[in-house]
């Protein structure tokens, strides 16, 4: 009991998302692909923040993910010319719009993680990889929501 009242007098939170300003809750959210990890964990994150999606229309915010791409590269092998280390990486490109003026110009961001790599557990290693690339797609999400609530 006493922590709890030391927490709260301190003025500990826990996460939360950032609301939106009034005049970005009921935006459209555009983006190249439908199937990504970004775009699903982009969408949650919005209505999570209070955001409802509409159709397309001519005049109000709208969220445009530009660019999209996850990959993974190469960064160190063994003796055997293997690999044993990963970066697995997630670039976005994103920009923002109301009444077709830009508020917030294209806007790369991006985020990696470093996963180590066991030829003898390939399966664990490709879901591994999955996992970490949907954490990195959620984080970006985040980001850009914390980014759309400031303005």
């Amino acid at each position: 009991m006493l922590a709890a009242i030391l927490l709260a007098a301190c003025g500990f939170h826990l996460k939360d998302t950032s609301p939106l300003a009034p005049a970005y809750r009921n935006l459209q959210f555009s983006y190249p692909d439908g199937f990504s990890d970004l775009h699903a964990a982009l969408a949650t994150a919005l209505v999570e923040a209070g955001a409802t999606m509409r159709a397309q229309a001519a005049n109000g915010p709208v969220l445009e993910l530009v660019r999209d791409e996850p990959g993974r590269r190469v960064l160190s092998v063994s003796v055997r010319n293997v690999p044993t280390e990963y970066e697995i990486f997630y670039n976005a490109t994103y920009r923002v719009t109301l009444d077709g003026k830009e508020v917030l110009p294209a806007t790369e961001i991006s985020a990696s993680r470093i996963i180590a790599y066991t030829e003898s557990a390939q399966l664990a290693e490709e879901h591994e990889e999955l996992i970490v690339r949907e954490a990195l797609a959620r984080d970006l999400a985040e980001r850009i929501v914390r980014r759309l609530a400031a303005l």
